[in-house]
């Protein structure tokens, strides 16, 4: 697999920075290759403590986050990894919120599986976990989800987690500046390419 696509061998550490050079989603890559889909952008991602990714629908916001989650786990498996250079800390526990989990069934809405979520991720998570929030705080009121995705954050990064979460929220692009450890991204969509 890591031949096919000329994969790289990550460095992995007990802890610090999770560094991707050139990274690519592997997935893209075979669409790509299998000429069912467009050239992979291969992007840098560099998580000190916290990374927010925000930017326009189709800017990859959400591909960004899937392509580090992936990566970090396909790094401590042993898989080589489509990127250029790749530092990985060894994660004991992945904890993501990612997509609409709403239940008909049970009458939950997509916020408050969300909520459900959020709440597993606040008791397990530890200075040993990555945490890939996407879009969190959507589904409500903006002020309140933003100010409500504000404290967890501040709490996962007190912990030490490695945290990325990827928002539309002008608030919580806001509250960002001033959080410490929680550095700002932004994704643009290129039209020509």
């Amino acid at each position: 697999l890591g031949r096919s696509y000329n994969g790289v061998a990550p460095v992995l550490k007990e802890r610090g920075e999770l560094c991707l050079k050139e990274a690519v989603h592997p997935l893209l890559y075979f669409a790509y290759r299998d000429g069912k889909g467009k050239r992979p952008v291969p992007n840098d991602f560099l998580v000190k403590k916290g990374l927010l990714i925000s930017g326009p629908n189709l800017g990859g916001k959400t591909v960004s986050l899937k392509t580090i989650g992936l990566l970090s786990l396909m790094a401590q498996a042993g898989f080589l990894l489509p990127a250029v250079r790749a530092e990985v800390p060894v994660f004991s526990k992945v904890f993501v919120d990612l997509g609409d989990e709403q239940d008909l069934l049970e009458g939950e809405s997509s916020f408050s599986s969300h909520l459900k979520n959020l709440k597993k991720i606040l008791e397990e998570a530890h200075s040993n976990s990555l945490v890939l929030l996407d879009e969190p705080g959507k589904g409500t009121n903006p002020e309140e989800g933003s100010a409500l995705v504000a404290g967890i954050l501040s709490i996962l990064l007190e912990r030490g987690c490695k945290v990325v979460v990827t928002t539309h929220s002008q608030q919580l692009k806001f509250f960002a500046i001033k959080l410490k450890g929680l550095e700002l991204a932004s994704m643009e969509y290129d039209t020509e390419r």
